[in-house]
């Protein structure tokens, strides 16, 4: 049996209404006040300019027009995530906590994190975390990284309270992220996400649809398995290289011009003759988890893992003597400082 239930509503800014019956906030209903809150945000809005033209290194009134507006929109986000989590850390306790979020309208990824955080803070004191409240008709789009089997059984109790579910896992890199040119691999109903693909689309170059709820998720975990693992077998290589007097140019050029040519090569090109990490900005920490997670769908899957249980000892190699933050092209320096 959980504990108690937390309602979260995003911070309610203080708001005077001064009208010929006096109201106050507390005889409003809940949809009354997101109004007057989206009114007062709108109407503060017309005039920050002013404020800001000789005031220009004061933020609160924008953070106070941002925090409104959240909470006009039912929304947990970058503006009332930090508030949220100072209420609800210290709720968590034995034997757990149900978080009802029948008030928020919109999670993003900050929102998402601390929902994440809670969850891991539950844990860690050997709590309960959940979450209730989904509005009946609501989409959830799973854009994470996750074990099949867990997103088949969340879209089952998203199906369950009356939603509906996308897994749509992204690949690509932060730079692809920042252009909106990322690649989207989505499993679902494909009337769903024909209803979606415009919001998709968005932040979105090329979307595939790759099946049934979970298909996104495996495939994701497919793709990272074979990435990862090609930059493992070229970093090993090179290390070897290295430790036999190989010139790097000599090394990339032969690869690039035979069967080592590709992707993998491309991302670790500048790291192998500059020590220029950027072109992959991948830490080792999440490359690990990610062949966690694969060597796990495998063995679901009763599927040969051998291969991807070594890539994923060397990485776990590379956590232990380089730390979780360094990037994945730096595996070429740990195991020439520290062969496995």
């Amino acid at each position: 049996m959980l504990r108690h239930v937390a309602k979260y509503r995003p911070q309610t800014p203080s708001v005077s209404i001064d009208l010929p019956m006096t109201l106050s906030p507390q005889t409003l209903s809940e949809d009354d006040r997101r109004l007057v809150a989206g009114w007062a945000a709108a109407c503060a809005e017309r005039v920050l300019p002013l404020f800001e033209s000789e005031r220009p290194d004061d933020g609160r009134p924008r953070a106070a027009i941002d925090r409104a507006r959240a909470y006009s929109e039912g929304r947990l986000d970058t503006a009332t995530a930090p508030q949220a989590e100072t209420t609800l850390l210290p709720a968590i306790a034995a034997p757990g906590l149900v978080l009802d979020l029948a008030a928020v309208r919109y999670v993003s990824s900050a929102g998402l994190r601390l929902l994440l955080k809670l969850a891991k803070e539950a844990k860690g004191k050997g709590a309960k975390f959940a979450l209730a409240g989904l509005q009946p008709g609501t989409v959830v789009v799973d854009c994470s990284t996750a074990i099949p089997a867990s997103t088949e059984s969340v879209a089952r109790a998203v199906a369950a309270a009356g939603g509906r579910f996308l897994d749509a896992p992204m690949t690509r890199t932060p730079k692809e992220a920042a252009e909106g040119r990322l690649n989207l691999l989505v499993g679902g109903d494909a009337a769903l996400l024909a209803e979606c693909l415009p919001l998709l689309q968005c932040f979105a170059e090329n979307v595939t649809h790759t099946g049934a709820v979970g298909s996104g998720h495996r495939m994701k975990l497919l793709h990272n398995y074979v990435s990862l693992g090609s930059v493992a077998l070229i970093a090993e290589a090179a290390a070897c290289a290295q430790a036999g007097g190989v010139a790097p140019q000599v090394f990339v050029d032969v690869l690039a011009k035979g069967g080592g040519g590709g992707v993998a090569l491309e991302r670790l090109r500048p790291y192998l003759l500059q020590h220029d990490a950027s072109s992959l900005r991948f830490f080792m920490s999440n490359a690990l988890k990610d062949l966690g997670y694969y060597t796990t769908m495998a063995q679901d899957s009763a599927a040969a893992r051998g291969i991807a249980q070594a890539v994923r000892d060397t990485f776990a190699h590379a956590v232990t003597e380089g730390g979780p933050e360094k990037l994945v092209p730096e595996l070429v320096d740990i195991l020439v400082k520290n062969p496995l």
